[in-house]
């Protein structure tokens, strides 16, 4: 099958370091793994639209991998996962490359087996569809947060839910894990983000000070600061240790749909 084949809209674009497996979710409530061989001029467009909103880390890995199939916009499916009844807004690979999370409309989110491209487990708890999924460092256990105001906390093995992390009163567009996985991080439309033990499932911060919905959080490499992204036209630095505002980011004219820190940690995008 050849990715131009479908009319479809990319709502998130992920990419695994390990195994050179890019992985889409589509508008036709499917998930594909792909490798790159083939990709129409039509389509090329959309995907760089969303490709530019990425991470920076993920926009460097898609951007190798483009140099190791001399620079095509091809692609051909690997795998396609299909078995979800709603639209796939979230993916995120496992660290080790073996398996993909999926975030549905459906109000679950799926474990994967990139070789066989089966349904480990399906994760159901949310209310409301899932917005964004993240894996820990370790692979050891997955996050996902949902427009029904709570993350949950899952472990990968089992599929069994954790925790439910709740204290948002609006709902969650984004999650990440620290470095080290001892905390999570979860931003929202009630214009806040929160920081969470992993251990207890307990609030440690709430991240004050955006006057509009958080699109977007992100740990730094050390894990000692926090950037958020909102809709109020600013990016927010935070100390991850109190939850103190270190630096407000202006100077843009619209909504922050995205942010990263560089790999050093020095500067952030």
């Amino acid at each position: 099958m050849i990715y131009g084949t479908h009319k479809l809209i990319l709502l998130i674009l992920a990419c695994s370091m390990t195994t050179g497996l890019s992985v889409h979710g589509m508008e036709q409530k499917q998930v594909a793994s792909l490798n790159s061989n083939n990709v129409t001029a039509s389509d090329a467009q959309t995907m760089l639209n969303y490709f530019w909103r990425l991470p920076q880390e993920l926009r460097h890995a898609i951007f190798l991998l483009f140099l190791e199939s001399r620079l095509s916009y091809n692609f051909t499916y690997f795998q396609v996962l299909e078995g979800r009844t709603g639209i796939v807004f979230s993916v995120a690979c496992s660290p080790d490359g073996k398996t993909i999370l999926t975030g549905s409309g459906d109000k679950t989110a799926c474990l994967w087996d990139v070789t066989t491209g089966k349904q480990l487990h399906i994760l159901k708890g949310h209310t409301n569809f899932g917005r964004s999924v993240a894996y820990s460092p370790g692979g050891n256990t997955i996050l996902t947060g949902s427009v029904n105001k709570t993350a949950c906390l899952w472990n990968v093995t089992t599929g069994q839910q954790l925790h439910i992390l709740q204290g948002h009163i609006g709902g969650v567009t984004s999650v990440a894990y620290s470095p080290d996985g001892q905390t999570v991080l979860t931003g929202s439309w009630d214009k806040t983000a929160c920081v969470w033990d992993v251990t207890t499932g307990k609030q440690l911060h709430i991240l004050q000070g955006h006057t509009d919905i958080v699109t977007s959080v992100a740990y730094s490499p050390d894990g000692k600061t926090i950037l958020t992204g909102s809709w109020d036209k600013t990016a927010c630095l935070w100390d991850a240790a109190t939850g103190k505002q270190l630096h407000i980011l202006k100077g843009y004219t619209d909504m922050v749909q995205s942010v990263a820190y560089s790999p050093d940690g020095t500067t952030v995008l």
